[in-house]
Order: C-alpha cells, then sequence, then structure tokens
C-alpha cells in the first residue's frame, strides 16, 4: 500500500511535469510564430520605405547652393536602405567639422523628403567650419522636396529660405 501510494506520488509529479513542460513548449511555439510574424511585417515596411526612397538611397557629395558658390568643405550624405529603431530609414554624413544622422522619410511618386532631428559628433573645428556646418545641417534639416536634375544630380528643395536648393552629386 505504502509502495502504491508512493508511486501515485511519483506518478502524479511526473503527470504534472509533463503537463507544465507541455504547456511551456506550447506557449513557446506560438510565440515563435507570432514573433515570425511580427519579423514579416517588419522585413515588409522595411521593403515598402526603401522601395518609396526611391533614387535617392545612396552616397552624395554637396556641391554649392542655389547662388553657385564654391564650397571649401567635403560634405557627404548617404541615404540608407536601413530602418532605425522607430521604423525610419536613415542617412548620414560628414560635414565640414563633425559626422551627422538622423532619419528620413520620402516618397517617390511626389519626391517629398522630411528629415528628422540631425544629431552630430562634438568634434571642434575652426570658427569658419562650424558656421559652415550650422547653416549646412540646419538647411538640410528643412528639406521639403527633391528632384534628379540628371542620375547623377539631386536637388533639395528647402522650406526656408525661400527658393533655396541644396545640389549633390553622386558619388
Amino acid at each position: 500500500m505504502i509502495v502504491n501510494g508512493l508511486l501515485l506520488s511519483i506518478s502524479y509529479s511526473m503527470k504534472k511535469l509533463f503537463l507544465i513542460l507541455f504547456s511551456s513548449l506550447f506557449v513557446l511555439a506560438c510565440s515563435k510564430k507570432e514573433l515570425e510574424g511580427v519579423m514579416a511585417t517588419a522585413d515588409q515596411r522595411a521593403a515598402t520605405l526603401v522601395s518609396t526612397a526611391g533614387d535617392l538611397l545612396g552616397s552624395w557629395k554637396f556641391k554649392n547652393y542655389s547662388d553657385l558658390k564654391k564650397i571649401n568643405y567635403e560634405v557627404s550624405l548617404e541615404f540608407k536602405g536601413e530602418l532605425s529603431n522607430d521604423n525610419k530609414l536613415q542617412l548620414s554624413g560628414r560635414s565640414s567639422v563633425n559626422f551627422y544622422t538622423a532619419t528620413f522619410e520620402s516618397k517617390a511618386t511626389d519626391k517629398s523628403l522630411k528629415i528628422g532631428a540631425i544629431g552630430r559628433t562634438k568634434i571642434a573645428g575652426t570658427p569658419e567650419a562650424n558656421d559652415f556646418e550650422n547653416i549646412y545641417l540646419e538647411r538640410l534639416g528643412k528639406a521639403i522636396n527633391y528632384e534628379f536634375k540628371d542620375k547623377n544630380t539631386l536637388l533639395i528643395y528647402l522650406s526656408e529660405p525661400v527658393k533655396e536648393i541644396m545640389y549633390f552629386e553622386r558619388n
């Protein structure tokens, strides 16, 4: 009788353990399917965003503003096909002194362009280089539209100053 009770107790414990393990596996399997669904949705969103960015993606070299004055600095801009933590496309570059990064949204259909808050490194530069950089980044942040003059020339139109255009050449 004691042996039978002991076997029943062990059997009950084994059933309980089996039930816990089975339930855990079931929950994990459901979570894995849900996670795969979320990942697929994120991949689809990334593909959609990249396709809306169209020919913008890639590396560009800043040439000048509308006034066509020569730029004395090597300034780059790269529109990336990568998503940030907030599911927006990323851009980065090097200005006259610092490296910078931001998110952006664009639509190839109407050539709209919106650039998020621009962050940059804190490297010291000459007053002239710092002034140039401040103006460049401020103006870049005011982008509203873009167009291609040809396949290697990008024009970014700004909301301010009125009728200002930034000219870039594909690297």
